[in-house]
This record gives C-alpha cells, sequence and structure tokens, in this order.
C-alpha cells in the first residue's frame, strides 16, 4: 500500500509541475506579417509604423560619442514585440564591443537580460538573444558597451560607452502591450 501512494505522489508532483509551467512560461513572440519584408517602406520608414494591428513607433537613435577608452558608436532600434530576444535596426561602432539590454528601474539601468558582441564597423538588422524574455508593454534600455578584448561579456570590466558629458549611451524602448490599438 505504501508503493501506491508514493507512486501516486511522485505522478501527482510531475502533473502539478507540468501545469505550473504552462501558466507561467514565457509567451511566445508574435513575427511580423510576411508584407513587412526587408525593404518594406513601412519596415523602414522613419515614421510610426503598423504590424499587423499594433502600431510601431518610429526608430529611436543614441547620439554618436567619442569619449577615450569608452570607445564611439550608434544604436538605433524601434519599440517592438516582447519575446526572447531584442531587434536592433543598425548598431554602429567604431571599436568592437557589446550591446546589452537592461531592464528600467525608475527611469534608469536595472537587470541585465542579454548582450551581443558586434565587430568594428556598421551591423544592420541585428538581434540580441535574452536570458530571460521581455515582458509586454515594459521599457528597457540598450547600452553599447566596450570589450575588453576577450570577446566574453563582463558588465564590470566592459564598461558603458558614455558621452562628452559623462552619460551612459543608450536608447530607451519599450514592448508592445497585448491591446491592440
Amino acid at each position: 500500500m505504501d508503493k501506491k501512494i508514493w507512486i501516486s505522489s511522485i505522478i501527482a508532483f510531475i502533473l502539478g509541475f507540468f501545469v505550473a509551467w504552462l501558466i507561467f512560461r514565457s509567451p511566445v513572440p508574435a513575427t511580423a506579417p510576411e508584407s513587412l519584408a526587408e525593404g518594406d517602406e513601412a519596415a523602414t520608414s522613419s515614421e510610426d509604423g503598423v504590424i499587423g494591428d499594433k502600431k510601431v513607433p518610429a526608430e529611436k537613435s543614441s547620439p554618436a560619442v567619442s569619449r577615450g577608452v569608452s570607445g564611439e558608436g550608434t544604436l538605433t532600434i524601434r519599440d517592438q514585440e516582447f519575446g526572447d530576444s531584442v531587434s536592433l535596426s543598425s548598431v554602429t561602432l567604431g571599436a568592437a564591443g557589446w550591446v546589452a539590454i537592461h531592464e528600467d528601474k525608475g527611469g534608469g539601468l536595472g537587470n541585465i537580460l542579454g548582450a551581443a558582441w558586434f565587430p568594428e564597423g556598421t551591423n544592420e538588422d541585428v538581434k540580441v538573444e535574452l536570458l530571460r524574455a521581455t515582458a509586454p508593454g515594459t521599457l528597457y534600455h540598450a547600452v553599447l558597451h566596450s570589450d575588453d578584448g576577450d570577446r566574453e561579456f563582463a558588465h564590470t570590466k566592459d564598461a558603458p560607452f558614455e558621452d562628452a558629458e559623462g552619460k551612459i549611451l543608450e536608447t530607451a524602448f519599450r514592448t508592445l502591450s497585448l491591446d491592440v490599438e
């Protein structure tokens, strides 16, 4: 009789775990319709566009910077669907470096969700894979970081780029909410 109770308990635990996983797993991000393929005016316009039934705000770009060891670069990003990666319209770097995606913490930089290394020059239509998915209707920050030469991201060693006034070079963006406008 004890063996039956033990087996029933294990089965109940596994079923409970599976149900919890279904409830709390990250949502799958929606993709843009094929009509917004590369070269489509709505996808590349600097004015607000539409993906499906959702309004997509214009691209946001950080100013170019130049400050000693911080390096220089620009970053262009749109508000976008939530999910396991963040799409960048372009990243231009004077030297190889990183783009790190941060949560917003009271208008400032919070936890880093993921980072991607980029070579010197302009990189267009690229993604940063995240360790944890973004949430709908939330503010995030994309930050340019230097690389100390090892091509391994360490936020304590790979310092953020700064402008001439010492402000971190970052561009804020939002994930689209679940509500259809």
